[in-house]
């Protein structure tokens, strides 16, 4: 079953992060009028306009739920998966695999990402590429477990940071 948007609703875009829906217009594409959702994305201020109709097939869903909480910090605390295996991927094959999960916009993918290359900080240097992902998937994970926990992003942050830097 479909699921429509309101007006004022927070919602995640893959790629984009969290955002909010501003408005729900009508637009005449090719002859026929469609209507839109407009979302405003809370990071880069930029405004997506998406067809209602293609809302399943963009992967716009709601935010996370607080068991969807506890289940990306259960992520988080948990071992990464890369094992030896990561250690030999070159730094390229990493960025691009990293890439494609943040694209899924799924907050497990994006505490995936986070874990794996947060622990990988801890035993090497990252690379500028690695950094930029690392920051990017924190970024979306931390304002969308902050909307959903009630939590300000410095707390989430901090909560974060206790799991791998222990302070």
């Amino acid at each position: 079953m479909k699921r429509i948007f309101k007006v004022g609703e927070n919602v995640v875009c893959p790629s984009h992060g969290v955002g909010i829906v501003s408005a729900i217009e009508n637009r005449a594409i090719g002859g026929e009028v469609k209507k839109f959702y407009v979302i405003n994305i809370l990071s880069t201020n930029i405004k997506l306009m998406l067809p209602v109709e293609c809302e399943n097939s963009s992967g716009i869903r709601g935010i996370v739920d607080l068991k969807g909480v506890k289940e990306v910090f259960k992520v988080l605390k948990s071992s990464p998966d890369g094992g030896q295996k990561e250690k030999n991927d070159r730094w390229t094959k990493r960025c691009r695999r990293y890439s494609d999960m943040i694209k899924t916009g799924s907050p497990v993918s994006l505490a995936e990402v986070t874990r794996d290359l947060l622990h990988l900080s801890t035993k090497k240097e990252l690379s500028f590429a690695e950094k930029k992902i690392l920051e990017n998937a924190r970024n979306m994970l931390v304002k969308e477990l902050a909307l959903a926990s009630s939590k300000s992003e410095d707390e989430i942050n901090r909560q974060i940071d206790r799991i791998f830097f222990r302070v």
